[in-house]
């Protein structure tokens, strides 16, 4: 590249806070002495660019010499402004980057609501995201869905720790979203997972857990509140024999043993948790409204020299829309009830409908009129086309295959004289 800029006319050019000016060369110098000849078909001819041709190994194919790959970009209004040509294998991870949303169908109304912005939610999917765009004439709408944690991956189960470390997950997309919390399990000094999975309790196990118990009915090893020392003209009980600090209303204390007398207690909040936990850890959560995966940060081990532990979270990818259930348009996280809407399909936003075609490759319009919810069928598609974003990627990088070259007799002559009149400018 520098040995083709080596011509071009210097111009001077403050670098950042540089008070003098530098001599640089003018990148911009155009010059029209290819303009000149690039429709005269005597002086080029039409070729095919292959896969995983470069710029300079194509003008090494073309001309025994790497130094004309410039003329393709000077010659090709399409290469100049939309880059060379991708390899076939690179087009759909290329699609899924610059179209990575979620496309919903619907014959609903959504006119008055489903602004890019809008929050929306799914009735049966509960996958919710945020409106990106919307076509009226084709009843789309483009989501960018939320995702929650998933799981934590752990990378490194470190060394040194005697309790379980405190586990932070950091970054929400969304100022109304919640952050996912982890929770450590750990062994023999280091951390043998991090889990997400809310807990799910036992309701009813965990209101008998919170009724009042009697002394001799304690349970060892078990967290309690003590609501009396004594019923009226009972036998006090020594809330201390058993573990407590004193005997006073609102103690807490772990359970030593069974407890005698007439004293009352209840299992605390927390213990009620425990008692009653059928599935997931306590403390944890996945979050929501996660456009990309957190930062997980482990806290440091209890003994010096220990290794900390380092995790990768998981975020849900399967954030889909299911066909027939109803979703609802939320703005500043008020439901809008009555602007719900049916879905009629959902797709990845690269493989939906871009625009349809009739048989000489025109624009159609599908005739869509939109109504209500969404109940009606969709507009019937005969004699129409679909042209998907993907198919418009591949369509774009094809054309942009073939390109003018110059003839070599030809391109050895243009070198000289665009050399020549740079100089000259």
């Amino acid at each position: 590249m520098s040995q083709f800029f080596r011509n071009f006319p210097l111009i001077g050019y403050n670098f950042g806070n540089e008070s003098e000016p530098a001599l640089f060369q003018n990148i911009s110098a155009y010059i029209k002495v290819i303009d000149d000849i690039s429709d005269d078909i005597a002086f080029y001819t039409t070729v095919h660019i292959q896969d995983y041709d470069r710029p300079d190994s194509f003008s090494y194919k073309l001309y025994g010499t790497t130094e004309f790959y410039w003329t393709f970009y000077y010659l090709n209004d399409d290469i100049r402004e939309s880059g060379w040509p991708l390899p076939q294998q690179d087009l759909l991870p290329k699609a899924k980057i610059d179209y990575p949303h979620r496309s919903v169908l619907t014959t609903g109304n959504i006119s008055k609501t489903f602004l890019p912005g809008h929050t929306v939610t799914g009735a049966q999917s509960a996958t919710t995201g945020t409106v990106i765009k919307r076509y009226l004439d084709l009843g789309q709408i483009i989501i960018e869905p939320f995702s929650t944690v998933e799981s934590i991956t752990l990378n490194n189960a470190g060394s040194g720790y005697l309790s379980a470390p405190t586990v932070t997950i950091t970054t929400i997309s969304d100022d109304d979203g919640s952050s996912a919390t982890g929770v450590a399990q750990f062994s023999n000094n280091t951390i043998t997972s991090i889990q997400v999975i809310p807990p799910v309790f036992d309701a009813d196990i965990r209101a008998n857990a919170l009724l009042p118990r009697t002394a001799g009915n304690f349970e060892v090893g078990k967290e309690y509140i003590i609501i009396s020392a004594t019923e009226e003209g009972g036998v006090a009980t020594d809330f201390t024999l058993i573990g407590a600090t004193d005997s006073n209303v609102d103690t807490v204390f772990t359970a030593t043993g069974i407890g005698t007398g007439t004293g009352s207690a209840s299992q605390t909040a927390a213990q009620a948790d425990i008692s009653s936990l059928t599935s997931g850890f306590i403390g944890a959560s996945r979050g929501d409204l996660y456009r990309a995966a957190p930062r997980v940060i482990i806290s440091e081990p209890d003994v010096a020299g220990g290794v900390q532990a380092i995790a990768t979270a998981v975020i849900a990818t399967d954030n889909k829309f299911v066909k027939g259930e109803n979703i609802t348009p939320s703005i500043n996280g008020t439901l809008q009830t009555a602007d719900v809407v049916i879905v009629t399909s959902d797709v990845e936003q690269y493989n939906s409908v871009h625009h349809y075609e009739n048989a000489s490759k025109d624009y159609v319009d599908i005739g869509l009129v939109p109504s209500g919810i969404g109940a009606g069928d969709y507009p019937s598609l005969a004699l129409k086309t679909p042209i998907t974003y993907f198919d418009r990627i591949l369509a774009k990088n094809d054309s942009l295959r073939e390109i003018k070259v110059l003839k070599p007799d030809v391109a050895v002559q243009v070198k000289s004289e665009f050399n020549k009149l740079l100089l000259q400018g």
